[in-house]
């Protein structure tokens, strides 16, 4: 089967006998039940797609990034590990993210706990080559750091200590 390429086919493999299933597309849309079959996202991104799965016992989430990509032209880098830089890391609350370069565009940074949920979103002004993050009040644990500038998206994570 040929998809479009806005188009990905999900299933759901889980091996605890669930009751209920949600997918969360992080697009708008949802899906409830074991099977979406193929989903068709609104345009090239990246998107954190996520499958919550329960029974009377338990319940239990799994997120993954699904990219779309436009169809290219050429195949061009557009991030390096040198780009984003995050210290002190493991830390206790307060965190500094540092770039290369400074934005070009407003961007969004996000912070997703290891369940899936996104815990922090903040707007970062044009222009910004270091931003401090505060995630005092938050469990500790791992999260992912998501900073989205237009057609870059860069990813870090960290380690949050009480």
């Amino acid at each position: 089967m040929n998809l479009d390429h806005l188009e990905r086919r999900f299933t759901d493999i889980s091996y605890f006998r669930p009751e209920e299933w949600h997918w969360d597309f992080d697009d708008g849309t949802t899906y409830d039940g074991q099977h979406p079959g193929v989903h068709e996202f609104p345009g090239p991104g990246e998107y954190y797609v996520c499958l919550t799965v329960s029974n009377e016992f338990a319940e239990h989430t799994w997120c993954d990034w699904v990219v779309i990509d436009s169809l290219p032209t050429s195949v061009r880098e557009i991030t390096t590990e040198s780009d984003f830089r995050l210290y002190p890391n493991p830390g206790t609350g307060e965190f500094t993210i540092e770039l290369d370069d400074p934005l070009s565009t407003s961007s969004n940074l996000t912070v997703i706990d290891m369940l899936g949920r996104e815990v922090h979103r903040e707007v970062v002004s044009s222009g910004m080559d270091e931003i401090q993050l505060s995630l005092s009040g938050l469990p500790s644990g791992r999260y992912a750091v998501v900073l989205r500038n237009g057609e870059v998206v860069l990813r870090g994570s960290l380690i949050l200590l009480e």
